[in-house]
């Protein structure tokens, strides 16, 4: 059965949905509902969802995006790179990574030199303002993850770091999600 929903925001912060019957069903304190939680994958996906908001409203008052940073942190870490190489290492598409550069380009964060290692192309290199900007996102993030993580003792922090490393450079996970991609 279909019931219309609106949202009403109760006066002690909490949300309910308040259907067309009358009846209310409350949806809890947590950021996610149990609900969600039977399956690991999908409340890990929903927890970046809503960690990448949290993450890109503090950013807004450095002018960037948690993309922005991104770039800017493969340069610090890996020197002057070429768009694609960039894109290729931080998986994002051409389309998105030359938005990206024009943003960090207009305010001077980052310069396009020709790539000595091939004319054909632009190397891509931080500028001095991209490292101090980098330095003040930094601290961002590390307020984050500071507000995020001070939830867990200091034992659970450290299992879930490990955690994210073994699934983010896991190969198997890599060859899955590309065979996936594939796929659709």
């Amino acid at each position: 059965m279909f019931f219309a929903k609106k949202i009403v925001r109760a006066t002690n912060g909490i949300v309910d949905l308040v259907t067309t019957t009358g009846s209310r069903i409350s949806v809890g304190d947590g950021v996610l509902p149990e609900l969600l939680l039977d399956h690991t994958t999908c409340s890990l996906g929903r927890l970046g969802q809503i960690l990448l908001r949290v993450i890109e409203r503090r950013l807004e008052r450095l002018g960037l995006r948690a993309r922005h940073v991104g770039v800017l942190m493969a340069l610090r870490d890996h020197g002057a790179l070429s768009q694609q190489e960039l894109g290729a290492l931080l998986r994002i598409d051409p389309a998105t990574m030359v938005a990206t550069l024009n943003d960090l380009e207009a305010r001077k964060l980052v310069r396009r030199e020709p790539d000595a290692r091939d004319r054909r192309r632009h190397a891509v290199k931080l500028s001095t303002a991209g490292t101090w900007t980098l330095a003040e996102a930094e601290e961002v993030l590390d307020c984050v993850e500071d507000d995020v993580l001070v939830l867990l003792p200091p034992r659970q922090q450290r299992a879930l770091d490990q955690a994210i490393r073994i699934l983010a450079q896991s190969q198997e996970l890599a060859d899955f999600a590309r065979s996936d991609a594939d796929q659709s």
